[in-house]
């Protein structure tokens, strides 16, 4: 069941869906979602992008024993985003 996460950007708001996975262990997952937001906006990403980036970023990390260890690459979450598009 898809998920719905809300933004506020410049004044406007924006909801975008985010797909679950199952999680078990959610340890670091908001530090990861932050750097992964800052990330793919030094990568030029919009925000809403970013934003979805972030989330798959944080989501796999949550399926994942170990700190800095446990963190998908980017290859990884590209391959996540794009199974959750097809």
């Amino acid at each position: 069941m898809p998920l719905h996460a809300l933004g506020v950007e410049a004044n406007s708001f924006d909801t975008a869906i985010t797909l679950a996975l199952r999680a078990f262990l959610q340890h670091r997952a908001g530090d990861v979602f932050h750097g992964a937001y800052a990330y793919a906006l030094g990568l030029k990403m919009d925000s809403r992008a970013a934003a979805r980036f972030a989330s798959a970023t944080a989501a796999l990390k949550c399926t994942r024993f170990g700190g800095r260890s446990g963190t998908p690459t980017h290859a990884e979450v590209d391959a996540q985003l794009a199974r959750w598009s097809a």
